[in-house]
């Protein structure tokens, strides 16, 4: 294999600029460790939630959090030096492992639940459109093509029968969906949360997409480089360790880390107390897998990536 150049790994992975926020954990003698995450979204806030929390520097950590705006922003940052450790979603990771980045997993990050979904594919009230097969020929609202959701959606039509490749996807923000299916702009769109609980009696929810994939799955999890981790072996088990902690802290305080999610993704109080709250999960492969293999079928990786081969050992 060739040696892997920083320039070639960041072609590869997207580069976009990075911005500090200023939140850090202080453990006195402890080596600094730079935490990229895009704060905005709960599913990204696991390590917010440490820090805030104090687990971190319970755990002996000297962690400063990295605000980056998107995917791609953070996986350059972490390939270019500018953070040691983030939070990305496995397809980016097995893209880049399969272009040669050395990657890998060492703890977990935001889940699926299917019990307490946090995003629909949604209609207008009136729609006419209830399965699968109703959607061919028509134009979905989604937050980004290349995103999760769109595999979703992608994956539940196929699960119905539908020609995925009738169905017209179109990039929207979140905050536009609703309106654009009330004006007809759209005939469906993928709602998340805040949104989905704000509209209720706006939209109608037709299917939990991401049951498609899975009842259960990792949507990301936190990473580094491989070289990291093995310089860093001491830490990195701290690392995981209080990462671990703050999974189990997030999915039974919610009370408490609701003013957190209020805070960073700019949202009232109010307003995440009344939506349905992410559940958060611990690193296993099993969790990774169902993403990676319905990113293979619709073509967002190239080839059949093992979700084990992923994750560091030890």
């Amino acid at each position: 294999m060739s040696t892997l150049t920083r320039a070639r790994a960041l072609r590869v992975l997207g580069a976009a600029p990075l911005a500090e926020l200023p939140l850090a954990a202080r453990a006195q003698g402890a080596p600094a460790i730079r935490f990229g995450t895009s704060p905005t979204a709960e599913s990204y806030l696991l390590p917010v939630f440490a820090l805030e929390a104090g687990i971190f520097t319970r755990h002996g950590l000297n962690v400063s959090i990295v605000s980056l705006p998107n995917a791609g922003a953070i996986s350059a940052a972490l390939v270019g030096g500018a953070i040691d450790v983030a939070v990305l979603d496995p397809i980016l990771i097995a893209n880049g492992v399969s272009h040669g980045v050395p990657l890998a997993f060492f703890a977990g990050g935001g889940m699926y639940r299917s019990e307490a979904s946090t995003s629909a594919l949604c209609v207008a009230p009136d729609s006419p459109l209830r399965i699968a097969r109703d959607f061919e020929g028509k134009t979905v609202g989604v937050i980004s093509l290349s995103s999760l959701s769109t595999l979703g959606v992608k994956a539940w039509l196929a699960s119905g029968g539908a020609n995925v490749e009738s169905v017209r996807f179109f990039e929207i923000p979140y905050s536009l969906m609703v309106p654009a299916l009330n004006r007809g702009t759209l005939n469906a769109a993928f709602v998340s949360e805040p949104f989905l609980s704000e509209t209720k009696g706006s939209v109608r929810a037709v299917a939990n997409a991401y049951d498609a994939i899975g009842k259960a799955f990792l949507i990301n999890s936190c990473y580094t480089s491989r070289s990291w981790i093995a310089q860093n072996g001491p830490t990195v088990k701290r690392l995981t360790e209080a990462l671990d902690e703050t999974v189990r802290w997030a999915n039974t305080h919610h009370d408490d880390s609701a003013p957190i999610t209020a805070k960073y993704a700019s949202l009232s109080l109010d307003t995440v107390r009344k939506m349905t709250r992410l559940q958060f999960g611990s690193l296993d492969p099993k969790l990774l897998q169902p993403v990676l293999d319905v990113a293979v079928r619709f073509k967002s990786i190239d080839k059949h990536v093992d979700a084990a081969d992923l994750v560091a050992s030890g």
